[in-house]
């Protein structure tokens, strides 16, 4: 089971990252790991740096983040906004949220049915 030690929030690049230290066992080593997370033009790319023998250190650091560093996007599209009045008021948003509460509302009642003969036939 993975062992989380924390997160910070940073910048590189002009591209924000999350930062977790994490460590895990790992066919019954103890694994340590950094993590930099960041969802770019609707892709997570996370870059990882490993460490079998012990916490990655300040020294390993270096290269990690020069190559952190190096990461270079020709382009950053802005991020969609997604908002269920967006959905609604899209072509066939209403009725595709009409018909997908009938199909709940089908199934509901149906489990309910099934429910209320279960209890008579006892």
């Amino acid at each position: 089971m993975p062992v989380f030690y924390g997160y910070e929030i940073i910048e590189s690049g002009g591209i924000t990252y999350i930062e977790v230290d994490l460590s895990q066992e790992i066919n019954g080593t103890r694994a340590y790991s950094k993590q930099y997370s960041t969802v770019v033009n609707g892709y997570l790319i996370k870059i990882v740096i490993k460490s079998y023998s012990g916490k990655v250190m300040a020294s390993d650091m270096v290269d990690f983040d020069r190559c952190v560093n190096s990461i270079l996007f020709d382009e950053i599209k802005e991020k969609p906004s997604f908002r269920i009045k967006d959905l609604m008021e899209s072509e066939g948003g209403i009725s595709t949220w009409l018909l997908m509460g009938m199909g709940f509302l089908l199934v509901g009642y149906s489990l309910l049915r099934m429910q209320v003969k279960k209890k008579k036939k006892k």
